[in-house]
């Protein structure tokens, strides 16, 4: 879903480019260089809360500012604006169809799922600042839903991101893959930093606000972009999708936080950044970072289907996030743990008709044996869930065969390989079958 995780990307780190009229104050020796509407009253306290929350930032983070960073302004409705223009212009149709099969065929999404209005109304309040890492610009939401506290948070935290900019350039760092876990990986590197600076900062500055901070603190781990959800939206979201969303923020927290203790503070922590991490395993495992292990590198036959009914639509890496949260649809959590767990690669593509009918061809390596037994046995499982219809055609330890109403299903294991095909006919079968029992 690397369309879908450049929505995500394209907002946490704001490719927006300002086309509102701002008034420009300029004042020499600054790091920020305020912009405001010119009908904004009190933004002087705001330049100054910005200037003390950069200089804290920059002594926490032990790197200082290269260049100016501008600050803006932006309401609610200027905000929404802007993101129904940006998925305009980024999240074309045909992207949105192959984002949409490819959630609904895992049953992660309902048939009746409207992905861009999803986005926009999960987006729309959840938003409380941003950093533009193209214009490199900084732009506070003013919205009186978010306390003066909350803003500090969410200013410290973007501010993180303006000097990761600076230092590490963020658009080629997060442009560089092309398969969605190694991006979500990079993703979680920079907004765990992020979210570690931000909390330093609050155990640094708001110490004196007592249960305040300490209330503040808790939400914004229930919600680390600032904002609050409504009842509806997250009623209308799909789960994966939010945890999609929270995971750069919670779990690269958490893996930023195991790097800084590793390197021993901040001062060695950019050297991360040298060799970032390429897998959702190495974020929620960070001793596989550590001791850099790294995913199996697994070929797969674009042309593999070759009914003219069916286009190619894309190939893509899943990782451990993606199909821990997978088998969470279907399984409880310490299920869904073991069978991702000992993840050690994968590859796969999807095609569909004209109709929408998926095929789905997956192959996938696992550290043990004994972790692929687990996947291969929770994949079988989970495929009882998914179907309500599903008729076992064969079903042993090393192969599973089965018809439903969206096609034949093949599940495969030999050693620590298994190998998927979904949504395939008859028709098809032979050739799948000899592609996918080879290792």
């Amino acid at each position: 879903m690397n369309n879908l995780k450049k929505i995500f990307y394209s907002i946490s780190l704001s490719i927006f480019v300002t086309t509102t009229s701002f008034a420009e104050i300029n004042s020499s020796n600054k790091s920020i260089i305020f912009k405001h509407k010119s009908d904004t009253s009190g933004y002087k306290d705001l330049e100054t809360n910005i200037e003390n929350i950069f200089s804290t930032v920059q002594d926490l983070r032990k790197l200082k500012s290269k260049n100016t960073i501008k600050v803006g302004i932006k309401d609610p409705k200027e905000l929404n604006s802007y993101l129904a223009k940006m998925f305009q212009d980024e999240y074309k149709d045909k992207d949105i169809r192959n984002d949409y099969l490819t959630l609904y065929h895992f049953g992660l999404i309902k048939k009746e799922t409207d992905l861009k209005k999803t986005f926009l109304d999960l987006y729309s309040e959840q938003i409380a600042g941003f950093y533009d890492n193209k214009s490199r610009e900084l732009y506070v939401i003013d919205n009186p839903k978010i306390s003066q506290l909350e803003s500090q948070i969410v200013i410290s935290h973007e501010l993180v991101h303006a000097l990761q900019d600076q230092y590490f350039n963020l658009t080629k760092l997060l442009t560089t893959d092309k398969n969605q876990d190694s991006v979500l990986a990079k993703m979680s590197l920079v907004e765990g930093e992020a979210m570690l600076g931000s909390v330093e900062y609050m155990s640094k500055t708001l110490v004196s606000d007592g249960m305040n901070s300490l209330k503040t603190i808790t939400g914004l781990f229930k919600n680390p972009m600032g904002a609050s959800f409504s009842d509806s939206v997250l009623k209308t979201t799909p789960g994966f999708l939010v945890e999609q969303m929270m995971f750069p923020y919670t779990t690269g927290m958490k893996f930023a936080s195991h790097l800084k203790e590793h390197y021993q503070g901040w001062d060695n922590f950019s050297e991360v950044y040298k060799s970032p991490p390429v897998s959702t395993e190495q974020i929620i495992h960070p001793e596989k970072y550590i001791n850099q292990e790294k995913p199996v590198q697994i070929n797969i036959d674009e042309k593999i289907i070759r009914d003219k009914k069916y286009s190619f639509l894309k190939k893509d890496s899943f990782g451990e996030f993606f199909l821990y949260n997978y088998f969470l649809e279907y399984l409880d959590e310490n299920e869904s743990e073991k069978a991702s767990y000992g993840w050690g690669g994968d590859n796969s593509v999807l095609f569909a008709d004209k109709d929408n009918n998926s095929i789905f061809v997956y192959k996938s390596a696992w550290d043990t044996n004994n972790d692929a037994q687990e996947f291969f046995d929770s994949y079988k499982k989970s495929m009882n869930i998914r179907f309500n219809k599903l008729k076992n055609i064969q079903n042993d330890k090393n192969l599973f065969i089965a018809k439903t109403n969206k096609g034949l299903i093949y599940i495969s294991i030999k050693d620590k390989f298994v190998n998927i095909a979904e949504g395939f006919n008859e028709k098809m079968k032979d050739d799948l079958v000899k592609y996918l029992s080879k290792v």
